[in-house]
């Protein structure tokens, strides 16, 4: 298989899978730290809003994070976890929503993605599985 040209240089990466438990983060997180490894600025974002599970994969508390910035109860510098793995940062959920659909469609978090996209070479998003399961 040939990937695009514009498929190799994509900056945006999101992973889902059709249900859960089938290791939709684990290969969020492993990608993302190899391309971390080879020297991109990379950031994971959880947006698995009910059952976020990145921080638990890196080892990490789930205090503040993406709906804390887009509630305006915090901004990227307060809730990045810096350095999780050199050139690798994570931005938790910062709790579970409510709302998730509400938060995702919302202009703040399209705010984030431009924002994140100018700080880092490529953005991961870890998002829910498509079915309930």
């Amino acid at each position: 298989m040939r990937l695009k040209p514009e498929a190799k240089d994509a900056k945006c990466i999101l992973t889902t899978s059709t249900i859960p438990g089938e290791g939709k983060s684990f290969v969020t997180t492993n990608v993302a730290m190899t391309y971390a490894a080879h020297g991109e600025k990379v950031v994971i974002v959880d947006c698995d809003l009910r059952k976020p599970n990145i921080h638990k994969t890196v080892q990490l508390e789930n205090i503040k994070g993406v709906i804390d910035i887009v509630g305006g109860s915090g901004t990227l510098d307060e809730v990045i976890l810096k350095n999780v793995a050199p050139n690798l940062d994570v931005i938790p959920t910062g709790g579970r929503a409510k709302n998730p659909t509400h938060i995702l469609n919302s202009k703040s978090f399209e705010q984030m993605v431009t924002d994140l996209r100018g700080r880092y070479d490529r953005v991961f998003f870890d998002t829910p599985p498509l079915a309930s399961g």
